[in-house]
């Protein structure tokens, strides 16, 4: 049912389909985040911790990029729900995550879609917004975003 399992969003709203894992696909494109190949090899060596491993590099390369401005989606089967991961929860923030939804409803084959959560928290993990991906998609701007 879920086409795509994760997601990167650009500050532009640019949205790339993650294929694999998030810290894959940043080391697979490191300039399109903006990043080196050796910033990201310096973050692994300081942590002694192998390339690709998921684990404190990980964190923080994934930790810098959401602080350029990236969103970071997710699918958390257990609770069948995405999460978005940001820094900041502006307007330009809501309009890229309403875009996405808009793009995840459009080009699912499943009618069930329109009804998968959506958590939105920081990088400390705060919820700053719940709904499901219909009403994101469809009225994000002229709803109540029930902030926490």
């Amino acid at each position: 049912m879920i086409d795509v399992a994760a997601y990167w969003i650009s500050p532009y709203g640019r949205i790339f389909p993650v294929p694999h894992s998030h810290i894959e696909f940043i080391i697979g494109n490191p300039r399109r985040f903006d990043l080196s190949r050796q910033y990201i090899g310096s973050v692994y060596s300081k942590y002694g911790e192998p390339m690709r491993s998921e684990g404190d590099a990980r964190n923080e390369i994934i930790a810098d990029v959401i602080q350029q401005g990236w969103i970071r989606i997710r699918f958390v089967p257990k609770q069948f729900s995405y999460t978005a991961q940001l820094s900041r929860w502006g307007k330009r923030e809501q309009g890229n995550i309403r875009k996405w939804a808009k793009q995840v409803m459009c080009s699912s084959k499943s009618k069930k879609t329109e009804y998968i959560g959506v958590t939105v928290i920081d990088l400390n993990e705060n919820v700053l917004c719940e709904n499901n991906i219909q009403r994101i998609a469809g009225l994000f701007s002229a709803i109540n975003l029930n902030f926490k």
